[in-house]
């Protein structure tokens, strides 16, 4: 099943179009937990799932949906192509976590 285009964004990332979506569970009691599911735009083929993210209050602004910016999720794609992960190929879903990619740096709690 494709990504919708509601409540999904669209990325280019090597000439590929991509579009993703970020899913937070808002039931963890002292944090939440996030994962990104991302696919090719027009022919989905291999989903990409980043999973889990795990976002501290103290560091991300929830006001907003989206705590993740489009050059973190390039990163993520980025990672998972190193990784193996052929999006154009229809193998099923392709589990990317947190320690596995190099967008980690981008979304860690900053020092104090």
């Amino acid at each position: 099943m494709a990504i919708p285009q509601k409540k999904s964004r669209s990325i280019t990332v090597d000439g590929l179009d991509f579009r993703w979506h970020l899913s937070i569970n808002r039931n963890a009691p002292f944090y939440r937990i996030a994962t990104i599911a991302i696919e090719l735009a027009a022919s989905p083929g291999a989903r990409l799932v980043v999973f889990p993210i795990g976002v501290d209050f103290n560091y991300v602004d929830y006001d907003r949906d989206e705590p993740f910016t489009p050059k973190v999720v390039e990163l993520f794609i980025r990672s998972a192509v190193e990784a193996g992960w052929e999006p154009k190929a229809s193998t099923g879903t392709f589990f990317l976590g947190r320690g596995d990619c190099h967008a980690d740096a981008l979304t860690s709690k900053p020092a104090t």
